[in-house]
């Protein structure tokens, strides 16, 4: 049987078409590589010695405590004559690991590829199995019963680790099918720091990276979108390091850092704009907002003479107040403004506010130009506190210079709004 796969192995190696490469032996690439695959022969071990302090060489510490767990294993099965068996396994193990380990690059591929341990696995396996399995109910026996138990429960441990980033991962994905592939004008079309791969916060393994990889960042999320759904749709991925910041899992947006003037080059080529949102222990893809053509109905408000509120709508959903503002730029903004949403109660005081500009943060009006039209959606989750009460919502601009200075606000009759803020109405939020 074992033949029978390494055959079928060399004809998929042989019929399928391979990217172009040359043959080369990189040395430090090929130290790295053979340490990390040898962390397979010591494990479970070798997954402490990311808790433990650092000697200064990972390399070396690896090899060693691997190296080893090897030599103990294999005295272990001379003892109980099976060493043939070991030195199979440990033959198929480098077997399956020494085209890799003297073909491909660290950097840029091992370091990222534990599923390269796979073919491997059985190798180490059987090592583990020739010491430990037993043979007789004896006190030798038992003790290597008990000794695989332990190491079964840890491995069960670390896969629990992995299923969950493979549940909160595979969200990520469906989120992003299902907001690409949506019908109407706030389809995804822009995504920012939409993860590319989850991992531990604490390391595992002191080399590599033994995480969950579901959007890679070699490609783009077109190519994610059409190999999913079928369907090749203008999808762009970007990544904007103001927004990133510390969750439960370590990880990486995928697609290329940005500044704010290539998100906003992305936001004008039009469609959905979507934001990841890293909530405790979910990742929320959160519609921000999108470009529209220009409205030429009477605004609700017009803001200096340079912009005007076409339109706003809020709404309550799942406990937070979801707020739809339509702007449009009539002239470019004499400073550095920024949006104000206030909820307010009996008394003119605020209970909750969302200061910041439009999208999230990546559309000052600093930047709008004239004609544009801009939809901004924002989210605020309302506290349990203010939870069934009647709140008043109220939106305004004011110049971040001068957080005291409003830009006036003038409704459609011409008079100006009391304190410079237009009434959006009341919700109440169960």
């Amino acid at each position: 049987m074992f033949g029978l796969e390494t055959v079928g192995f060399l004809l998929v190696w042989w019929l399928v078409p391979r990217w172009p490469s040359s043959f080369h032996l990189d040395v430090p690439s090929i130290k790295l590589n053979a340490a990390y695959f040898a962390q397979a022969l010591g494990y479970p071990l070798t997954t402490q010695l990311g808790a433990l302090p650092r000697l200064g060489n990972d390399v070396a510490e690896v090899l060693g405590v691997s190296l080893g767990v090897a030599v103990v294993l294999l005295v272990i099965t001379g003892l109980r004559g099976r060493l043939a068996l070991a030195l199979f396994g440990l033959a198929w193990f480098a077997a399956s690991v020494l085209p890799a380990i003297f073909l491909l690059p660290w950097p840029n591929y091992v370091i990222d590829a534990p599923r390269l341990l796979y073919p491997g696995a059985f190798g180490v396996a059987l090592l583990w199995a020739a010491a430990l399995a037993p043979s007789r109910w004896s006190p030798a026996g038992m003790a290597g019963a008990l000794l695989a138990a332990a190491v079964a429960i840890v491995s069960f441990g670390f896969i629990a680790v992995r299923e969950r980033l493979v549940d909160q991962g595979a969200g990520v994905v469906r989120q992003v099918m299902a907001t690409a592939t949506a019908a109407g004008p706030a389809a995804g079309r822009l995504y920012v720091n939409v993860p590319a791969f989850l991992g531990p916060k604490d390391p595992d393994f002191l080399l590599g990276h033994a995480g969950v990889t579901m959007l890679p960042d070699y490609f783009g999320l077109d190519l994610d979108v059409a190999a999913a759904t079928g369907r090749h749709l203008p999808v762009t991925s970007l990544a904007y390091d103001p927004l990133d910041q510390p969750w439960d899992a370590a990880y990486a947006p995928q697609g290329k850092r940005s500044s704010l003037a290539d998100l906003q080059q992305a936001i004008r080529q039009g469609g959905g704009v979507y934001v990841t949102r890293f909530d405790p222990g979910h990742l929320r893809l959160e519609y921000a907002g999108q470009m529209q053509p220009t409205d030429s109905a009477i605004p609700k408000a017009t803001f200096g003479g340079w912009a005007a509120l076409q339109d706003a709508q809020a709404s309550v959903e799942d406990g937070a107040l979801v707020l739809r503002l339509e702007w449009q730029a009539l002239a470019p903004a004499p400073g550095d403004y920024t949006v104000f949403v206030h909820l307010t109660g009996d008394t003119p005081a605020p209970l909750l506010q969302s200061d910041g500009y439009p999208l999230a943060g990546l559309l000052p009006p600093r930047d709008w130009r004239a004609g544009e039209a801009i939809i901004d959606e924002r989210r605020l989750t309302i506290p349990r506190s203010l939870r069934g009460r009647p709140l008043h919502v109220l939106v305004g601009l004011y110049d971040r210079a001068a957080p005291d200075t409003r830009a006036p606000a003038i409704g459609p009759d011409g008079t100006r709004l009391p304190n410079d803020a237009v009434a959006i109405g009341d919700v109440n939020v169960p």
